[in-house]
């Protein structure tokens, strides 16, 4: 069970501490597994898509039906010939280009034209109409030629963007989000292959059949335009705290828990008590034995706040089970990558973070939310 790193409860802001569902939310339902994608409609009438929805990046962009690139041969295309309310406003701006830190690269030209996401209308929403994508995370799913994903929709807050104005800054401006904020949830747990919803997008609220209690943890955060909080310390639940002060930023669409590579060599050195780890040559971590997963300890993370806020991860948490040539492996979510930011070393907490607490973005108040799900 995931619990708060002492098991006592802090005290917060009063409005925070009995967030209730509300009845004029819109959500999106999420498929996948290692991805979570939901679908989008573009045009009049609506072209079908699905997206990666980002915490990370602003921007929203589709195959154009103009795009050769092997990568959009599998994927579903934009087509503007057949959307009446469609806008050409390429002609005044340049080639667009996205570049994503996994060495994707996205170009094409800005459009206008309605967006539905979540049955709520955006009308003349920006994005890019893609007509080169290259680089490996494009890629068709293994032994197929189908795409997991059409293109990628930002929930990053407002900034200059490559993509235009985004349509979360959109469906702010226009009054479209009953409450200034959205929420998201992933499933815990998903069976292999399984076709039940793996996720949900909520706009303009929350969803308490997926999170325990009513008390949330909010944490400011730390850079505009960015879904990022202050991490205070750390530490190996039985072990020394570590006071180094790091930045963590919210990736929905990033498959591990990215840490400083002295972090993860710190971590998982105190993971190693009675040798249940081991170092893989590729920089990751394995346990030696399934079967031993809950013998490991807890992380504890303190976040920056008023409160000194506490979050737990459990072995259930960072640890993964991985099917590799017919085998099952347990590979630890950790992995060790130096990223510095513009206020030091990063933190990037992905979809393993995810799947153990529900998280609410307050844009009004810039701040983030954080609540233990449900099992």
């Amino acid at each position: 069970m995931l619990l708060f790193c002492h098991e006592e409860e802090h005290s917060i802001e009063e409005e925070s501490s009995s967030i209730s569902s509300l009845d004029t939310t819109h959500a999106s339902t999420l498929l996948g597994g290692e991805h979570y994608y939901g679908n989008i409609q573009i045009g009049t009438p609506p072209q079908l898509f699905d997206v990666l929805f980002d915490t990370a990046t602003t921007g929203l962009w589709v195959p154009s039906i103009g795009c050769r690139s092997l990568a959009c041969s599998h994927r579903v295309r934009y087509s503007s010939q057949h959307s009446s309310s469609y806008q050409n406003i390429s002609a005044t701006d340049p080639m667009v280009t996205i570049n994503y830190g996994t060495g994707g690269v996205v170009q094409g030209h800005l459009a206008l034209d309605t967006v539905h996401l979540g049955g709520l209308p955006i009308v003349e929403q920006e994005f890019v109409e893609a007509t080169r994508i290259f680089g490996q995370a494009f890629a068709a799913r293994r032994g197929t030629n189908v795409a997991v994903f059409d293109g990628v929709f930002g929930l990053a807050p407002e900034a200059s963007s490559a993509g235009g104005t985004s349509a979360l800054s959109n469906l702010q401006s226009d009054r479209l989000l009953y409450r200034p904020m959205f929420s998201l949830w992933l499933r815990r747990k998903k069976e292999r292959n399984s076709k039940e919803v793996a996720g949900e997008l909520i706009l303009g609220g929350v969803d308490r059949n997926h999170f325990n209690g009513s008390t949330v943890l909010f944490a400011r955060t730390t850079k505009d335009h960015q879904w990022q909080v202050s991490l205070q310390r750390f530490a190996v639940e039985g072990y020394e705290r570590w006071n180094f002060r790091r930045q963590m930023q919210i990736a929905s669409t990033v498959s591990s828990i990215i840490v400083p590579e002295m972090d993860a060599h710190r971590i998982h050195r105190r993971f190693n008590k009675d040798g249940l780890i081991k170092a893989r040559k590729n920089g990751r971590y394995e346990l030696i034995d399934c079967a031993r997963r809950n013998e490991l300890p807890d992380l504890c993370l303190w976040l920056g706040g008023p409160d000194s806020q506490e979050l737990r991860l459990t072995p259930e948490n960072y640890i993964m089970e991985v099917l590799q040539r017919g085998r099952t492996r347990c590979i630890s979510a950790i992995a060790g990558q130096d990223i510095e930011g513009p206020t030091g070393p990063m933190w990037i907490l992905g979809t393993p973070f995810l799947r153990a607490f529900y998280t609410i973005y307050d844009l009004d108040r810039g701040r983030i939310g954080f609540v233990p799900n449900k099992e």
